[in-house]
């Protein structure tokens, strides 16, 4: 080994190599020890020529006991200086072993001494990627079980900038006390200590690594407001860090919350077999062409899983006893009038209690046995509410009941899952005029220029019928009447999905929809406690409807006694523009980049979501609608 004033003359060491060191004493926390090599002795030594004395000293400042036999403590302090260099070399994270020996060792011993092995940290586990660290701890008995627990670290700052730096201190204006310590993508902050941890030592601050931005926040705001007060900063010398999470019973989070937020992430997904993508090939061709060199990537993809209509058609076709009937308050359906050709969106459980799903299933050979005409009437009762706690208790203790539904709900659902939307934007419903007719009926976007709104992503659904019922619209000048076909003098082509919008929250900084604002509810139902005020939306304001495409206000429509205030919009397509980029068009479509945040159409309705949806009607030929001004 070269001294070490040879390796500092060519700047190959500073002056100090830090080591981490595990005491008995406190058996869950590595000490970081800095090594002075800049000391002379160790400087001038030659052929490991230490006195007693300065080894003792040397192998006491660390915290291990010195041998009694005087001979072999100069040989332990040069195993403990080749071990430390050669661990310091890789930040005392890499594997020197396999690099050096070409195969793992659990530990490297020092006789009657000390162990160099490894060990994880805490909460700086996650800024040192995971990797294991070299730890010297001293040497137990060959049958003694080795622990695992993570390590806690106690640091002087400037020895932790020389490991794992750099460390750059947050500090008050005018040379004052440090807050916090940025190191790398997060922050050393003090920290509440939990019982069940190490007290820290006098001149120990406890402390935690963490990349949360709101503990971060959360923690300058108190030790500026400590700073302010008494002018003193909570860190002290040196550091005790690897802080846990803790439970706060007085948290008064809305746990409905969490589920918002995901939704409006993009990142809530159903119950379900979740369709996953794996890259099998990549192809980058290159020709000559006029003008250069032109160049194409491709990427192919091998599907895994399931589409959410396939798993969903299977699991009520094999299984339906065990699923969660809930999902039959879903808007998962819209009903089409014969008569004005209008639609509106629908819960599903609605959808099979309409006449057309009556008259499908009675069309049925052989026809669904019910036990009881009163156990029948009851369960399309329960549809026609949406009461499904009720539909559930309506059979939890007759079995026959219980079979008939569950064959009513399948033959329902599979007569359903054939309408739906197509690649083609082509709107196919089921229309059952009575028992001995059942049909498809087509919707070509060409006329009803709303079809592609309802085009499934990759965690819904939609299906359709044919409703009786006459849809009218017969409201104030910015739309034209809508009317029954025998009063109708205006072009068949006009028609309207009547739905809702959910407007995303963490959009009102970044792309917030010009005009909106939140304000709170007059008279509340119970469920809602906020609105969306629209009177100030401007003509043209866009709403991203993520995989839906986007919508445009073209006008508004003014609250009556029978409606709410709503908007009136045209579904425009992205497919086109999102084809510019069209391998980000490409993953965005299979699954595999999520797309950004976005607003939404009222499908499913959360627990805890307290702001009313905002009314829209989505017009099938906005020449239809005048009066082109501001709302």
């Amino acid at each position: 080994m070269a001294p070490f004033g040879f390796h500092q003359a060519l700047r190959h060491c500073p002056t100090k190599i830090p080591i981490l060191v595990l005491l008995p004493e406190r058996s869950n926390v590595a000490k970081l020890h800095a090594i002075d090599v800049s000391d002379t002795r160790l400087c001038e030594i030659r052929d490991h020529l230490f006195t007693e004395k300065f080894s003792a000293a040397f192998i006491s400042d660390i915290g291990f006991n010195p041998m009694q036999v005087v001979t072999s403590n100069a040989e332990i302090v040069v195993r403990i200086l080749d071990l430390a260099v050669l661990s310091f070399s890789g930040a005392h994270l890499e594997p020197f072993d396999e690099m050096n020996i070409g195969r793992r060792v659990e530990e490297f011993g020092i006789t009657g001494v000390a162990v160099l092995r490894r060990r994880r940290m805490r909460c700086l586990d996650t800024y040192l990627d995971r990797k294991e660290v070299w730890v010297f701890e001293v040497a137990s008995r060959p049958d003694q079980t080795r622990s695992t627990e993570q390590l806690y670290l106690s640091a002087c700052i400037e020895d932790f900038n020389t490991l794992w730096g750099p460390v750059w201190s947050k500090s008050l204006p005018n040379n004052g006390p440090v807050i916090r310590y940025d190191v790398g993508p997060g922050s050393l902050i003090p920290w509440e200590r939990a019982d069940s941890e190490p007290s820290p030592e006098d001149g120990e601050t406890f402390c935690h690594w963490t990349r949360e931005s709101n503990a971060i926040i959360q923690s300058d705001e108190h030790a500026i407001q400590i700073a302010n007060s008494t002018g003193r900063g909570l860190f002290s010398d040196r550091l005790l860090i690897g802080g846990i999470l803790q439970d706060n019973p007085s948290c008064t989070n809305d746990v409905h919350r969490f589920t918002t937020d995901m939704r409006d992430d993009n990142r809530l997904h159903p119950l379900t077999h979740h369709p996953t993508y794996e890259l099998e090939t990549t192809t980058i061709c290159a020709q000559i062409v006029g003008l250069g060199i032109g160049t194409s990537y491709s990427e192919t993809y091998k599907r895994r899983g399931a589409l959410y209509r396939d798993d969903f058609l299977a699991a009520w076709s094999n299984i339906p006893q065990r699923l969660n009937l809930d999902v039959l308050k879903h808007r998962f359906a819209v009903e089409i009038s014969a008569c004005t050709g209008s639609a509106r969106r629908m819960r599903l459980a609605h959808a099979m209690a309409s006449q057309t799903i009556h008259n499908w299933l009675d069309s049925l050979t052989p026809k669904i046995s019910w036990p009881s005409s009163d156990c029948e009437n009851e369960y399309f009762n329960c549809l026609v509410c949406a009461d499904i706690a009720r539909l559930k208790k309506h059979f939890a203790h007759d079995d026959r009941c219980r079979e008939a539904c569950f064959k009513t709900i399948s033959e329902s659902i599979k007569a359903l899952l054939k309408t739906g939307v197509n690649r083609n934007n082509l709107l196919s419903a089921l229309w059952a005029p009575d028992v001995e007719e059942s049909h498809v009926v087509t919707f070509p976007e060409l006329k009803y220029g709303w079809t592609g709104f309802l085009k499934e992503g990759t965690d819904d659904l939609n299906v359709a019928i044919v409703t009786e019922a006459c849809l009218e619209l017969d409201h104030d000048d910015r739309l034209p009447s809508l009317l029954c076909n025998r009063k109708r003098t205006i072009y068949e082509g006009y028609t309207l999905l009547e739905t809702y919008l959910v407007v995303n929250r963490k959009l009102m900084t970044n792309g917030k929809p010009n005009g909106l604002q939140l304000i709170y509810e007059s008279s509340g139902d119970g469920q809602y406690t906020q609105r969306w005020k629209i009177h100030h939306v401007s003509i043209g304001t866009d709403f991203n409807m993520g995989e839906q495409g986007r919508i445009e206000v073209i006008g508004s429509m003014r609250p009556s006694k029978k409606m709410p205030s709503g908007l009136i919009v045209v579904w425009r397509d992205l497919t086109a523009t999102r084809f510019k980029n069209s391998k980000q068009f490409a993953r965005e479509k299979i699954g595999l980049t999520a797309l950004g945040p976005s607003h939404h159409e009222l499908v499913r309705e959360l627990n805890g979501d307290n702001i009313r949806p905002i009314l829209m009607h989505v017009v099938s030929d906005p020449s239809f609608v005048f009066r082109r001004r501001s709302l």
